[in-house]
């Protein structure tokens, strides 16, 4: 189960995390974006940190380049240094 205090992420830094793993996966914004269907301005922005995805594109993020909700989260992270 995840706790609301597993997810702690600031928005920059969920963008810093969203654009290290793109970048990782050698992948544009541009591929992104067309594969779920967001304009790239919006991924930028999410990579910014100045705003944040919904529910859904995050979901659609995780698919788009296979990775796991807890990877995109850092939830694994949050849940070691959890007392």
């Amino acid at each position: 189960r995840i706790n609301k205090e597993d997810i702690m992420l600031t928005q920059r830094e969920f963008g810093e995390r969203l654009k290290a793993t793109r970048k990782k996966l050698k992948l544009t914004q541009k591929t992104i974006s067309e594969k779920i269907n967001v304009g790239q301005g919006t991924l930028s922005s999410w990579e910014d940190g100045a705003k944040v995805p919904n529910i859904l594109s995050i979901i659609n993020l995780c698919e788009a380049c296979g990775l796991s909700l807890e990877h995109l989260l850092d939830l694994k992270k949050k849940r070691r240094t959890a007392p």
